[in-house]
């Protein structure tokens, strides 16, 4: 089932261009209750209501695994894309293949692909792959935690383990690395 509008299309991206746990948090919990349809999102993220009532009020807020299968639930796809550029789906048009991007630009670009790629799987043990795949290419993996809220060790951790991580690790990691979650509707079947 699909309970997605385009406000709430709007509404969810702006929260998750912010960056703002809290934000997001309260834009996809508004999304839910927006639907009138809390029942059948619970059953259709297979998890149960109490669960879903709190893992968007809880401080540390929900799981990964748990915004993914909600987000699904509400009609939408979790993607990655450049925080300052345009967005993935619009590096396709010639106008832009044409153009030089910077290296460091180009290697951002195949890293948000190949999120989006993982997270269209909702399978997150092949999510957490790739997310260590990106973490070991890092040059300098020190530098990146820093500019993350958690440490060197704790990302190591995080993508060296088969582990339903929080959402606020992996909204930090991808922020550190220049990128930014964002969501677009499932297509209609």
């Amino acid at each position: 089932m699909k309970f997605a509008s385009t406000t709430r299309d709007d509404s969810l991206n702006e929260a998750l261009a912010s960056n703002d746990l809290g934000r997001i948090c309260r834009a996809v919990d508004d999304a839910i209750l927006q639907s009138g349809r809390i029942v059948e999102i619970a059953r259709a993220a297979k998890i149960n209501r109490t669960t879903l009532y709190r893992a968007f009020r809880l401080q540390g807020g929900p799981g990964l695994d748990t915004m993914i299968r909600v987000l699904r639930a509400l009609g939408f796809q979790l993607i990655v894309e450049l925080q300052q550029a345009l967005p993935i789906s619009d590096l396709n048009h010639q106008s832009v293949k044409r153009r030089t991007l910077p290296e460091r630009d180009r290697q951002a670009i195949a890293i948000a692909r190949r999120f989006t790629t993982a997270l269209r799987t909702g399978n997150t043990s092949t999510l957490l792959k790739v997310f260590a795949e990106a973490l070991r290419a890092q040059e300098n993996v020190a530098a990146l935690a820093k500019r993350t809220t958690t440490s060197r060790e704790h990302l190591y951790r995080v993508f060296s383990r088969n582990l339903n991580p929080r959402f606020s690790t992996l909204l930090s990691y991808v922020n550190a690395l220049g990128l930014r979650f964002a969501v677009r509707r499932l297509s209609s079947r």
